[in-house]
């Protein structure tokens, strides 16, 4: 078997289409892999390519890139005497380059791979470099718009997630994925017609400074992310969707140590 695993950086302006490729000679096939989503594989065919960049063999394709780390694996089996593998990149509106860390700076694994950020220095860092609190900010009443009367059906919850970076480096990418709690449904306009998220505390209209992206929704508890909520959703009032499972929110540009972003909506309570 062999196997190979690396991470590597999507810097500013690097964002967009990135290609993958490698050549090698596994008589049991091989598949490449980045951030763990299949980019190609084929486990049932004789993959010797014949140091030709241009045989059926060869393993490539190409995946949608955004800043910061991301990972990249190489698997291949052969019955006898495993080969290695050539392995090329290219970056958006560029040329095919060695994978070597002349042309990109690569890192092995020196973290979990599921940690949500790694800063890389003289010394990376394997502990957890962020805390995740989500609570409860408001309960607002169905009857005479009452503040905080209790967790009642009809009741909207006002909830609070904040990504604190406890350092020492700053984290470089973060993504907010939250399951919303069964037996609600959320709102779709608190921040205006179809906001509805806010960023209430560390973010900025600044260069480099932290900023919400846009969101993106699951009706099938994560499996997929292409949702798009509607009012009146999955039987909820109007501007409500009781359909969404999931949503997720990546935090463009680095939370630098020591600070903290908290976004907020609401859900209502059926």
């Amino acid at each position: 078997m062999y196997f190979s695993e690396a991470w590597f950086p999507v810097g500013s302006g690097e964002e967009g289409i990135w290609t993958f490729r490698f050549g090698g000679d596994f008589g049991y096939g091989g598949g490449l892999y980045v951030d763990d989503q299949v980019i190609d594989e084929d486990w049932a065919n004789n993959l010797w390519w014949a140091n030709n960049w241009g045989s059926p063999s060869v393993v490539q394709g190409s995946i949608s890139l955004t800043q910061g780390y991301h990972s990249i694996r190489i698997i291949g089996f052969e019955d006898c005497c495993d080969g290695g593998a050539t392995v090329q990149f290219r970056k958006p509106g560029g040329a095919y380059q060695a994978w070597n860390t002349t042309n990109l700076d690569i890192r092995s694994r020196q973290c979990h791979a599921r940690e949500p950020t790694v800063s890389f220095g003289a010394n990376s860092l394997c502990a957890a470099d962020m805390t995740v609190d989500k609570s409860v900010h408001a309960i607002e009443g169905v009857v005479n718009m009452e503040l905080n009367p209790g967790a009642s059906p009809g009741n909207t919850v006002t909830y609070e997630i904040q990504l604190d970076s406890v350092g020492p480096g700053p984290a470089i990418s973060s993504v907010i994925v939250d399951d919303m709690a069964n037996f609600t449904a959320l709102r779709l306009d608190t921040y205006g017609a179809g906001q509805p998220f806010s960023c209430v505390s560390g973010c900025g209209a600044g260069q480099g400074e932290p900023q919400l992206g846009a969101p993106e929704y699951s009706d099938d508890n994560g499996a997929t992310w292409t949702y798009t909520p509607v009012s009146g959703g999955g039987g909820a009032p109007a501007n409500y969707d009781a359909n969404v499972t999931h949503w997720r929110i990546a935090i463009n540009n680095p939370i630098q140590a020591g600070e903290s972003v908290a976004i907020r909506f609401d859900a209502s309570i059926e």
